[in-house]
């Protein structure tokens, strides 16, 4: 990523995005002995989002989690509706509406996993969203949030 990264934000469909990725990468998975396992609640996530940036999010995370999962384990991706707490004021009482990317897996090294996503990080705070990084113990949890379109 270089200084002169273009942000051309628009509507996205997240879950197409997961789903092709998980696709793409099945073999990989496969071979790694891993159980993928995709978890929505809806058929569609549309977030506001530069759709070339966030094909590069979704195939990092998903990448890491491969690369990183203890084989014959699951690795569990969970887009959802994020709860934000609005200030009452700009964004209102009820918050921002986002939209939340977790894949969650147990990791061989959690600490190796967290040296990988730097890119991410980037990459989702070009966008106006974050990447949280949750370790307990093996289990590694890395979600991505971006504001819903």
């Amino acid at each position: 990523m270089n200084a002169e990264t273009t942000v051309k934000k628009t509507k996205v469909d997240l879950f197409e995005l997961v789903s092709q990725g998980t696709e793409e990468m099945k073999s990989g998975f496969d071979e790694a002995g891993l159980e993928v396992v995709i978890e929505a609640s809806e058929e569609r996530y549309y977030v506001d989002a530069d759709s070339q940036l966030m094909e590069s999010i979704v195939e990092d995370l998903l990448n890491n989690a491969r690369e990183n999962s203890q084989p014959g384990t699951r690795v569990s991706i969970e887009i959802k509706p994020k709860d934000t707490k609005g200030c009452g004021s700009c964004c209102g009482a009820g918050g921002l509406r986002m939209t939340s990317l977790e894949i969650k897996y147990t990791a061989r090294d959690a600490e190796e996993a967290e040296q990988d996503l730097a890119t991410v990080k980037d990459l989702a705070f070009l966008q106006d969203g974050r990447l949280e990084l949750v370790k307990d113990g093996d289990l590694v949890t890395a979600g991505v949030t971006v504001y819903t379109y």
